[in-house]
């Protein structure tokens, strides 16, 4: 029974010791720079120019989707359309630190 008792002992002291180490979490990077990401697609049938809070993001063709790195908060995009006639569209999206916002052009 003793040597039952030691065992149980030493397993005790080295699931203790598990939990007392401090865990090396470290924040990623989105979280200091106050960052998210913005997810764009294009379900139009012309390209569309995308800008957001009047800074030019890039541009997209139809079909295609893009993602760009942008501050977090309230923001406003606006898509302007290459088409004949062109369309423009204007939203606010809300950027949250570390999360992917997407948002759909179609007009």
């Amino acid at each position: 029974m003793d040597k039952v008792m030691k065992r149980f002992a030493v397993i005790i002291i080295l699931v203790g010791a598990l939990f007392a180490m401090p865990s090396c979490k470290t924040k990623p990077n989105c979280e200091y720079n106050h960052t998210g990401f913005i997810e764009v697609t294009n379900s139009d049938d012309a390209s569309a120019e995308v800008r957001l809070d009047g800074e030019k993001l890039f541009d997209l063709e139809p079909g295609q989707t893009k993602e760009a790195t942008v501050a977090s908060g309230d923001r406003t995009i606006r898509c302007f359309s290459g088409a004949a006639e062109p369309e423009e569209l204007e939203e606010v999206v809300i950027i949250t630190d570390c999360e992917t916002t997407s948002f759909e052009i179609v007009h």
